[in-house]
């Protein structure tokens, strides 16, 4: 596989930063000056795509004061060659090094002071620099970073983590306040409660602060790992059943949504807190029914209440039939029974749609929103199953329902890789016009390698011959009730004038968009019937759905049925050089990652155990043997990286094992050593529980 100049790249964030104050623009969009559709305005040709610069290494940060050993570091973990065969998956009775140990004891005070003077003696400079929240911060980055290196001695370890945890507190800074809190956590024999009321505290604490800085031009990027973490916090707490806590951490994330000011974020962050916010409301209404559930499993009322509280209010539909279908409401009773019965052939599920449909009819207040999402999923589920006309008429019928519900605008789906690999975020774009220039288009997708799937409904103002224009660069494709109108999906960019017939009314319209490199540009526009110029169909023509508010980033990875952990490249986090790269010939992987400084990044929840951890890379001959090393709970391996035979060829490295406790966790792999352009290919971290 031919690949291109590796290119140093300034963190997302910073490049997006310095952008946003040279253009005066908004986070949301980076539209050209007038629009891309006007006649002067002219897509770049192919060939004009700028060439990836010629890599030139980052300079290397300042090292950082380190604490001297308390002993020799243990010297039996075996470190990968390159004539380790490589194995399709991994071996799970293969040998397990190092030694697993439990937790420690939480030091007593007395043994603590000598670590506390050690610590503050290395660290003096910085201790001296913390008297402001940036200080502060580059504290508690210094210790935690320290602490990630440090492990032979847990009284200092402890000092390192609880003084992290405290400083990033006080200087707002989330991320390393939870990150400290997890690894007090990991090390330390802690009872679950109350290592999850430290997290909480610390957050929360962490979040007081980020409110109470006076406002910026751009936020910075502390205040969004502030939103992110409180809602990942509220989506932990709604599936335990913690209802109250769920809705507080949703009403802290939207106060610091709408500091940050990105409408983007505070829509999605709105929409789901309105959601916890009724779940909490509706449970301490219903909360004895849950007690009389757990006394009686067929008490009917409150079989009713439970159910409709899973299916109406969580959107959880696979919760709520089998307790629908043995409440005391004759009519979602029936319901129930016929969807919890219904099969796979399409008549079935069309006769259950029109059966709620029917009730959707005759229902009222929330529990008819409810209803109505049951009709529209089975005629979805149905229709496309369908023949002929009874395909159509499921259509129909779909979009009479709709009809009076459609917003403005389409559904857009940001994924990670070129060929839809992750959901990053879903929002709502008023219409299709974009000159992102390079720039990420929103948090969590990169500038290069990223696509985008708008979905809805186009109306034309009259029944007519349209001429649909497409600006696009790279890769675009459209489909209209089904029926593909165009298909450029290829590098490169392009302006298409595809002729199209719309009947005036409501039509299903999917756009499909693809960045690979470079500069980026997606415009949909139209010439109307007895209309001359070109220009952006508005959002008084495009239509969405709204659909039930979910969590507003992508879920932490969870284990599979086997139990094993798999992290696979289109779920990391890059905080630095990498890319995301998912074609559809080689394997999905991170790209270009050439970093020593830049740690990857995994967040996922476990139960408690042991585990194995496994690479799974790719690395040709010219950049082997470049060193790493994975921090996960409170272990750390190293690993060194080995000629695979090319980019294309993957093989599975086991580094060794790991002890978990319960809950969310973070993994990080970062270079240690740096003696190549480019560290590995890396295509996922597996773990792999220990029976």
């Amino acid at each position: 596989r031919e690949r291109s100049p590796h290119a140093y790249r300034a963190p997302a964030w910073a490049i997006r930063l310095a952008m946003l104050l040279l253009l005066g623009i908004g986070p949301r969009l980076a539209l050209s000056a007038g629009s891309i559709f006007d006649d002067d305005w002219k897509a770049p040709p192919a060939s004009a795509k700028p060439p990836a610069p010629a890599y030139v290494p980052p300079p290397e940060p300042e090292a950082p004061p380190r604490l001297p050993p308390a002993r020799p570091a243990p010297s039996d973990t075996p470190t990968p060659t390159p004539d380790t065969p490589a194995v399709k998956s991994p071996t799970p009775d293969a040998p397990i090094s190092p030694a697993l140990r439990d937790r420690a004891k939480v030091p007593a005070d007395a043994a603590i002071a000598p670590a506390e003077k050690l610590v503050k003696d290395v660290y003096k400079a910085e201790y001296s620099r913390a008297t402001t929240p940036a200080g502060q911060i580059a504290l508690a980055r210094a210790l935690f970073n320290e602490a990630q290196q440090s492990r032979d001695d847990p009284v200092t370890l402890y000092v390192l983590l609880r003084d992290a945890r405290d400083m990033a507190a006080a200087g707002g800074d989330a991320e390393t306040a939870v990150d400290a809190s997890r690894g007090l956590r990991d090390a330390f024999a802690l009872t679950p409660n109350a290592a999850e009321g430290m997290e909480r505290d610390a957050l929360l604490s962490a979040t007081k602060v980020v409110l109470s800085t006076p406002p910026t031009p751009v936020a910075p990027p502390e205040s969004r790992s502030a939103a992110y973490l409180l809602m990942a916090m509220a989506e932990r707490n709604l599936n335990a059943g913690n209802y109250a806590q769920a809705s507080q951490a949703a009403a802290q994330a939207e106060q610091v949504a709408k500091k940050i000011g990105d409408p983007s974020l505070l829509d999605r962050v709105h929409g789901r807190a309105t959601v916890l916010s009724t779940a909490a409301v509706e449970y301490q209404r219903i909360k004895d029914s849950f007690a009389a559930l757990k006394a009686d499993s067929d008490d009917p009322a409150a079989n009713l209440a439970v159910g409709r509280f899973y299916t109406f209010v969580l959107d959880r539909s696979e919760q709520g039939m089998p307790l629908l279908a043995k409440g005391s409401d004759a009519a979602l009773k029936t319901l129930a029974e016929r969807e919890i019965a219904t099969t796979s052939p399409s008549a079935d599920q069309l006769a259950l749609a029109d059966a709620w449909a029917a009730a959707a009819r005759v229902t009222s207040g929330a529990t008819r929103e409810g209803v109505l999402r049951r009709a529209l999923h089975w005629y979805d589920t149905a229709g496309p199953q369908l023949p002929g006309l009874s395909r159509v008429t499921a259509q129909k019928k779909a979009l009479d329902l709709r009809a009076n519900t459609l917003k403005h605008g389409l559904l857009g789906e940001y994924f990670r890789g070129e060929e839809f690999g992750l959901r990053v975020l879903s929002r709502v774009d008023s219409r299709i016009e974009f000159n992102w220039r390079g720039l990420p288009p929103d948090d969590g997708v990169q500038g290069e390698k990223f696509s985008v799937r708008w979905t809805g409904w186009i109306k034309g103002g009259v029944a007519g011959e349209y001429q649909l224009i497409v600006i696009h660069d790279d890769a675009a494709r459209i489909w209209i009730d089904g029926e593909t109108v165009l298909d450029k999906w290829q590098s490169g960019a392009g302006k298409d004038v595809q002729p199209v017939h719309l009947n005036g009314g409501l039509q299903q319209i999917k756009i499909e968009y693809a960045q690979y490199t470079g500069v980026s540009s997606m415009g949909l526009g139209w010439i109307p019937p007895r209309a001359k110029k070109a220009v952006a169909i508005s959002a008084e023509m495009l239509f969405h759905e709204p659909i039930p508010a979910g969590p507003i980033a992508p879920s932490p990875v969870r284990p599979e049925n086997d139990g094993r952990l798999n992290l696979v490249a289109a779920r990391a986090e890059l905080h630095g050089s990498g890319r995301y790269t998912q074609e559809r010939e080689y394997p999905e992987h991170i790209e270009y990652w050439n970093s020593a400084g830049a740690p990857i990044t995994w967040d996922f929840e476990s139960p408690e155990g042991d585990y194995t951890v496994d690479v799974v890379y790719a690395c040709d001959g010219n950049n082997n043997g470049a060193e790493y090393l994975i921090s996960v709970g409170d272990g750390r391996l190293p690993g060194k990286v080995a000629d695979t035979g090319g980019f294309g060829t993957y093989r599975t490295d086991r580094l060794g094992a790991v002890r978990l406790t319960g809950g969310p966790h973070k993994l990080r792999i970062k270079a240690t050593s740096k003696p190549h352009e480019s560290i590995m290919g890396l295509c996922q971290v597996i773990l792999t529980p220990v029976k």
